[in-house]
């Protein structure tokens, strides 16, 4: 009887296209200690078609933009939501022919410095050997996307994440979040800046930082106890990224 319930219920939901809440049940019912062969095998199936169909809705649901569309959207200086729109899409088309086009947008002082860094990172996964200009609000760069250090750039990171994780993941997830996020939004924008700033000095920094994002008051002695850092540094860092926002 269970299982015949639990077997409408399902496939309900998979008809009211709530996929989310019908792989939730079947992997609970798959962790289970025991569950008769029969009706496992049609939780795998289910799976199998809930996944599949859930693909066919994201392709279905994805705008197809040419060439020309992107170029226009990813130079569109007063409308962010595009030009995410265009980076993403550049990751799964040829970048080649348009690299002229990427390079006015690396070189546009207006154009964000963290969405130029996610471009270059696009340009050394397509495997682009050969010189690129970029103005940041750092500086000029001259840079071979091949040269990049992106494997450096993510281990950097996750050791920062760590590091904030271990400081106030536990009592402040939401906190934490926040963090790691402005984390990644520094990194980016500092990127490839050649002066490395310590993962607990940009750490401590972004601890601090969310909590005044969120209205809280975190002095210096009070992050001590969480994180060790160097106060100067920290200061240094939020006064960059006070002047950058």
């Amino acid at each position: 009887m269970f299982y015949e319930e639990l077997k409408q219920e399902l496939e309900l939901l998979k008809q009211q296209k709530d996929f989310s809440a019908a792989l939730k049940l079947i992997e609970q019912e798959l962790q289970m200690p025991y569950v008769p062969h029969e009706f496992e095998q049609y939780l795998i199936n289910l799976k199998q078609e809930i996944t599949s169909e859930m693909m066919s809705e994201q392709t279905r649901n994805q705008k197809q933009y040419d060439v020309k569309e992107l170029i226009k959207m990813l130079n569109d200086e007063q409308d962010l939501a595009s030009q995410a729109l265009a980076i993403k899409a550049l990751e799964h088309i040829n970048v080649r022919p348009i690299l002229t086009e990427i390079e006015h947008y690396l070189m546009n002082a207006i154009m964000p410095d963290e969405n130029k860094t996610l471009i270059l990172f696009i340009l050394n996964a397509q495997q682009i050997n050969q010189s690129v200009k970029m103005q940041k609000t750092n500086g000029f760069y001259t840079l071979n996307p091949m040269e990049l250090q992106i494997n450096q750039f993510n281990q950097n990171f996750d050791q920062v994440v760590l590091m904030i994780e271990n400081a106030i993941g536990n009592e402040n997830p939401s906190i934490s979040q926040i963090a790691c996020s402005s984390a990644l939004i520094f990194m980016l924008i500092n990127f490839p800046a050649p002066n490395q700033i310590a993962a607990n000095n940009l750490a401590a920094a972004m601890i601090k930082q969310a909590h005044e994002f969120l209205g809280l008051e975190l002095n210096y002695p009070e992050l001590k106890t969480m994180i060790n850092f160097d106060q100067a540094m920290v200061e240094i860092i939020l006064g960059g990224t006070n002047e950058q926002n």
